[in-house]
């Protein structure tokens, strides 16, 4: 795994969504959850019947995202560019993060899109509240077992669009996920992640 730094931010609620996601927004959204939750480490988890699992003898792995992005402020005193920089992100630039804190000032549909071996279910945020309202983590495991679920910023992009900033979050129960920050090259035409902080974790 990937060494990460702790940072702390807190994010508002979504307030409403647009249209509005580009062609490269879907191509740095789908390479992140294709590196992020593909089944090729040799991490483990305990699955529904409390078994002990190893990713790699996984086939297939499942996940939910909330089919909007989410709206995140930030405060100018503490979310600074040199701020940024001193906790992980040293290659973030000014141009980049003013675009990320524009494009999530609100929410929009977040692309389909399919990947091998990552079995992607799409959720929208009316249904997560009432699962939430309903019954809580209980009603979602009843439904969904320990399936992770992600909400998603859209990145923030350079002039040159090679370079990203983006914000996602993993949870699978209220004590159980880590939001983190991360920066992203396009190195030969392939996107890579360069650096990954956390954001806040339970």
């Amino acid at each position: 795994m990937k060494n990460v730094i702790l940072l702390f931010l807190t994010f508002p609620i979504v307030l409403f969504s647009v249209q509005g996601q580009t062609d490269i927004e879907k191509e740095i959204i789908s390479y992140l959850i294709e590196e992020e939750f593909s089944p090729v480490s040799d991490e483990s988890f305990i699955d529904e019947n409390e078994q002990n699992k190893n990713l790699k003898d996984q086939e297939e792995v499942s996940i939910i995202i909330i089919s909007e992005s989410r709206i995140q402020t930030f405060d100018t005193r503490i979310d600074s560019l040199e701020i940024f920089q001193k906790r992980g992100l040293a290659s973030l630039d000014l141009y980049t993060m003013n675009d990320f804190f524009k494009k999530n000032q609100s929410s929009i549909k977040i692309a389909k899109f399919s990947l091998d071996k990552i079995k992607i279910i799409y959720m929208s945020k009316d249904e997560w509240d009432g699962i939430m309202n309903q019954g809580g983590w209980k009603q979602y495991h009843s439904i969904y077992g320990y399936i992770p679920i992600i909400n998603l910023s859209r990145p923030g992009i350079n002039e040159s669009l090679n370079k990203a900033v983006i914000y996602y979050d993993a949870k699978i129960d209220k004590l159980g996920g880590a939001g983190f920050l991360i920066t992203l090259e396009k190195v030969d035409n392939k996107w890579i992640i360069k650096e990954k902080i956390i954001a806040w974790m339970s």
